[in-house]
């Protein structure tokens, strides 16, 4: 009886180290993934724009799809 006690407790033990590898590695992911999640927030704090108002400042997505609109912003981009 005093065997299979022992067993029981090394067959637990031996199960439960790789649950816990695995636990480890789940949240080394996640901290990895909150890591990655942070950095583009930075960067894109940083530039101080998203794309869309870059894109907005720049002239090309102003939502003006006329003719004068195009020839505006070929004249600003000769003249400068």
């Amino acid at each position: 009886m005093n065997g299979l006690s022992q067993h029981t407790q090394s067959l637990n033990g031996s199960l439960r180290e790789p649950n816990d590898s695995l636990s480890t590695i789940k949240q080394r992911q996640l901290r990895a993934t909150y890591l990655d999640d942070a950095e583009g927030e930075v960067e894109m704090s940083l530039s101080g724009n998203n794309l869309d108002q870059r894109l907005a400042v720049s002239g090309i997505n102003t939502g003006k799809h006329d003719a004068q609109a195009v020839l505006d912003r070929l004249t600003l981009l000769k003249s400068a």
